[in-house]
């Protein structure tokens, strides 16, 4: 259930391309057609890399994370991202219920901006949307926050032939919790889809 963070993709990538290039020193022998495989592996890997600095990184902290790529400086400390919902939802009188993973792993459940319990069990949500979710005898209608201008886009790279993702909506996306790192669509941005298609009518019902 735990998204994908653009810093876990970028590490992973510097971790892979430290390794290939020790592939290739250690293999500095190898023929001349398995040498230009490797060094055709190593530029799709930096063009993955930086493809990620581009999207997700401010260009203020681009450089630290290059220096980590190519030279093995210390893993940034960035990209800053807030800890995106894995549920928002609202009640019929406006209060607003979000669920957020916490360390454990365990699951922190905020009504108002207030964190108000920590449960250590997965609280049940499934990838399809959800009618209500009850809370301490209140009921919650799932939202989805995201500008439209946002949405409409997501929507149609889902729904129709996939020309290119919408990148440029993608920190609002993610924030809201509907996609990952590398523009997935989360658990949560599944139930958006289906809820988009279908609405909440004949979705599932929670109780925390």
């Amino acid at each position: 259930m735990s998204t994908l963070y653009p810093a876990d993709v970028l590490r992973r990538l510097a971790t892979e391309f430290h390794h290939r290039k020790q592939e290739n020193k250690e293999k500095a022998g190898l023929h001349s057609q398995q040498r230009r495989r490797h060094e055709k592996e190593l530029e799709e890997l930096q063009a993955d890399f930086e493809s990620m600095l581009k999207r997700w990184v401010n260009e203020s902290e681009r450089e630290a994370w290059r220096a980590h790529f190519h030279h093995f400086a210390p893993v940034p400390a960035g990209p800053q991202l807030e800890q995106p919902p894995l549920f928002k939802g609202r009640s019929s009188s406006g209060g607003l219920l979000e669920i957020r993973q916490a360390p454990g792993p365990a699951y922190e459940i905020i009504l108002d901006g207030t964190p108000v319990r920590r449960i250590s069990e997965s609280p049940g949500l499934t990838e399809r949307r959800i009618d209500r979710m009850r809370f301490e005898e209140t009921e919650f209608e799932e939202v989805f926050d995201a500008p439209e201008e946002g949405q409409a886009p997501l929507a149609d790279f889902y729904d129709g032939p996939r020309d290119g993702a919408p990148w440029e909506y993608s920190h609002a996306l993610f924030r809201d919790g509907l996609i990952d790192a590398n523009f997935g669509l989360t658990e949560r941005g599944r139930r958006w889809l289906d809820t988009r298609r279908h609405g909440n009518e004949g979705g599932v019902q929670v109780w925390l």
